[in-house]
């Protein structure tokens, strides 16, 4: 494969501590696609085994932006706690196995010097790794970004590297990627996973939030917070109120439009009893009935604000737990 290199600093400096996340100078290769294809076969087939390696010893791969691929071993097979692998599990499950590709910091001097400093979250990749995901963390540069997440499940992004991807990343990325496939980016601040959607903003992407009753609970107040809608109610073994039917701002329906909720898959109950919880009410209050909860909610653009609504628990006709909501 022939090669060029593109200098991504034309016109300004290179930050002096190496440790700076920035957008290096890469090699173009006439066949980027064959390089990230190479990268993930040789960790399917274990070929970067040798002799003295144990046998079913993982790895993960750093494409560096001079395209050669580096390969950062696992933990050795079965030294991993159970529950440093049910915690890692939770997040990615092992089945089926996922292809994950990471956009990081990969700056070849500063990669040698300390890799961890340049990748923060490389204890979750390697761990990723050792469950039996293929893992391939790259730069992100445009020239490579589209081979790099190419029929990948998960594309997990280090906000360090954010300012420097291309304007339209998010809607390369689904354009590309598998069908169903989640984008995360890493928070360095706050050593945090964000989900990413796309939106109808400037940017073309939003923060959306992780599935899950927790999240719904919080999207649901947070929705009438904010909306024309000031009551809901939510009942046991029912299907859970559509978000979007309780707002009317395009900015709030932008935002909904990218939640990962499944309605018909959450748990009517359990919501109920996280709502309820958050009202310190507690299952044996057996003959409570209303109280009021104190939610502090992001309302908007770094904006907080502490919404009172109150909470009514009566049964249907048929014994079912309803929780009716009123801001």
């Amino acid at each position: 494969m022939e090669k060029e290199y593109v200098n991504s600093f034309e016109g300004s400096s290179q930050p002096s501590d190496v440790f700076t996340p920035h957008m290096p100078g890469v090699d173009l290769l006439s066949d980027m696609d064959a390089l990230f294809d190479k990268a993930r076969h040789t960790l399917l087939t274990g070929e970067y085994l040798s002799e003295e390696d144990e046998k079913g010893q993982r790895a993960i791969a750093i494409v560096t932006p001079g395209r050669m691929t580096m390969l950062v071993p696992c933990a050795k097979p079965g030294s991993m706690s159970n529950e440093d692998v049910a915690s890692m599990a939770q997040l990615m499950p092992p089945e089926p196995p996922l292809n994950i590709s990471v956009v990081s910091y990969t700056f070849l001097e500063a990669l040698m010097q300390d890799t961890p400093k340049c990748i923060p979250f490389l204890g979750y990749l390697a761990a990723w790794g050792y469950i039996g995901h293929c893992v391939v963390v790259f730069e992100g540069h445009s020239s490579a970004f589209e081979s790099g997440v190419r029929d990948c499940d998960v594309l997990l992004v280090d906000s360090g590297m954010l300012p420097f991807l291309q304007a339209d990343w998010v809607e390369v990325a689904h354009r590309v990627m598998r069908s169903g496939a989640k984008i995360f980016v890493h928070e360095r601040e706050t050593f945090t996973l964000m989900p990413v959607a796309k939106s109808g903003n400037a940017q073309g992407w939003q923060y959306s939030e992780h599935d899950g009753e927790a999240s719904y609970a919080n999207c649901l107040l947070t929705t009438l917070a904010k909306g024309t809608r000031t009551s809901v109610k939510l009942t046991s073994g029912h299907e859970l109120p559509n978000l979007a039917d309780l707002a009317s701002d395009p900015q709030d329906l932008d935002w909904i439009a990218g939640l990962p909720f499944k309605y018909d898959k959450l748990n009517a109950d359990e919501i109920i009893d996280i709502i309820t919880h958050a009202a310190k009410w507690r299952r044996y209050h057996f003959f409570k009935t209303k109280g009021e909860l104190q939610a502090r909610l992001v309302t908007g653009p770094d904006e907080w604000k502490t919404v009172s609504f109150t909470l009514t628990l009566t049964k249907d006709a048929e014994g079912r737990r309803q929780l009716q909501i009123e801001r």
